[in-house]
């Protein structure tokens, strides 16, 4: 009787401990999936006015190739997607669809180096309204690579360049929890590393990512196997790994200009002691000497510049900051977070949390370094584009406060508050990134593909006229201001539709 009396006891647990599972993982997904953005309804780009005929941009000033200059009274002939002729006195045949281009300004579709999309596509679109025609997704998943295929076939898209998820030493349970949310769920060894190079060369991602917490092993490991596989390794630079290590590496890109500034702090010790404000000397004069081994090693660097110049107000003023962006078009899932990832908001927002808790003098303490930390990235961007480096607009985008697209523009004026010249910046966000990404794009020149904008000023006079954008071109479709604005508007709809916590008072 008593063994029966167990054995039904014992049904009982497991039917519950079942269930607990079950239940668990529905709670999971459903927090991911609204992390990640898909509850928000797709817009259907079928209802919008996009024309395929051939185009035909009359009298307007074409940036040069090198972007250093305005071209004026161009016609440019637009055919099968790429640019056929360009030309002061060229004939426009019959059937082509003319846009006068009088006093308007021509440059090639812009490049955000540094993009996270998570599961939202409607962000591909608010790219495409910002002019934005390439991506790089130093983030993703194998599902992007289906992403990656329609954009080839014409879908109303970026063209899409993938990394692979950030290879992270995890142990553990944190291992588990990070295959959870898609990710790769550790890399403890140099066996496992080696293994994730094969399979994500396999897979078909154009760049292998390493995080800052791959150990030394695994990421040595990395590096040597992604070179014998001819698959480049980008990302961040590994805590356990130094500056000088990196530049003979075989890394050959870096996600952010602040791993520079974040290697060289670990060199100084200012990152353990932040009471240390004397770190700026040190960096004004070892800057040069950081870009220049960059440089030689030839490594290029995405910039998230503006990211970090908004850390003083996400942290110490976030209620004021969350009114100067364009937030209500973005994802609602990816800035109400989950309880498993943050937000944007008040109480949610990852880096208002990382000062909410200080004491009044600690806080201050965390505001000048802050403030100090901003001026060290400025420091080593105007050093790596004074010394050649190759310098990859980027913005981070969907990382707390960065909106796809928008985050464009914001970038192209804190590498203008950097030091950069209009001129260098839009070469940052136009042929140099085509160039790394593989694309047939970045410059305007005959047999290029047409991935233009349109822009009613001239951004060489002032950054800030990027944003003046008259009508895009993607693949050689013209999206006239009218189509933009008209995807604005459903984006906005779909978002307000999955909306669960109002952003009323930022708006």
């Amino acid at each position: 009787m008593k063994f029966a009396t167990l054995k039904k006891s014992l049904l009982y647990i497991i039917i519950f401990l079942i269930l607990v599972y079950f239940a668990t993982k529905v709670f999971i997904d459903s927090q991911v999936k609204h992390q990640n953005g898909l509850n928000t309804p797709v817009v259907d780009i079928s209802q919008f006015n996009i024309s395929d005929a051939p185009v035909a941009i009359t009298n307007i000033s074409v940036l040069s190739t090198d972007s250093s200059e305005m071209l004026d009274n161009q016609t440019v002939l637009i055919k099968n997607g790429l640019i056929s002729k360009i030309g002061s006195e060229l004939q426009v045949p019959g059937d082509y669809t003319k846009v006068d281009g009088s006093g308007k300004f021509l440059i090639p579709g812009l490049a955000d180096t540094h993009a996270h999309t998570y599961n939202s596509k409607n962000d591909l679109l608010l790219y495409i309204v910002n002019g934005v025609t390439q991506i790089a997704i130093l983030s993703s998943h194998p599902e992007m690579l289906e992403w990656r295929k329609d954009a080839k076939n014409g879908a109303i898209s970026p063209q899409i360049f993938l990394s692979t998820g950030g290879l992270n030493s995890k142990y553990g349970f944190m291992s588990v929890v990070r295959s959870w949310f898609g990710s790769h769920p550790g890399i403890n060894t140099a066996e496992q590393a080696r293994e994730a190079v094969e399979i994500y060369k396999e897979q078909g991602f154009d760049v292998i990512k390493a995080y800052e917490y791959l150990n030394r092993e695994s990421y040595f490991a990395m590096v040597e196997e992604a070179k014998k596989q001819h698959f480049p390794v980008s990302g961040h630079i590994p805590e356990e790994v130094t500056l000088d290590e990196i530049y003979h590496s075989g890394q050959s890109h870096l996600a952010h200009v602040e791993e520079l500034v974040k290697g060289s702090m670990r060199q100084y010790n200012a990152l353990d002691n932040r009471k240390n404000l004397s770190y700026l000397q040190y960096l004004n004069n070892n800057a040069d000497d950081i870009a220049k081994k960059v440089k030689a090693a030839n490594i290029s660097i995405s910039t998230t510049v503006w990211l970090m110049e908004s850390l003083p107000q996400q942290r110490f003023d976030l209620e004021n900051f969350l009114k100067t962006i364009e937030l209500e078009y973005e994802n609602p899932g990816v800035i109400e977070g989950s309880v498993f990832a943050s937000g944007w908001l008040p109480g949610s927002n990852r880096y208002e949390s990382q000062v909410r808790d200080l004491s009044t003098e600690d806080r201050e303490i965390s505001r000048q370094f802050t403030d100090e930390y901003v001026q060290a990235i400025y420091i080593m961007t105007k050093a790596l584009v004074d010394n050649d480096v190759i310098l990859l607009a980027g913005s981070d985008s969907n990382t707390a406060g960065t909106i796809a697209g928008f985050s464009m523009h914001d970038e192209f004026q804190s590498l203008s508050n950097a030091g950069l010249s209009n001129s260098q910046i839009l070469h940052s966000a136009t042929l140099a990134p085509s160039k790394w990404m593989g694309f047939n794009s970045g410059q305007i020149a005959e047999g290029m593909r047409a991935d233009l904008v349109i822009l009613d000023n001239n951004p060489l006079l002032d950054i800030k006229n990027t944003r003046s954008i008259n009508a895009v071109i993607l693949n050689g479709k013209l999206m006239t201001r009218e189509v933009l604005d008209d995807i604005l508007s459903q984006i906005k709809k779909a978002n307000n539709s999955a909306r669960e916590i109002s952003i009323e008072q930022y708006l």
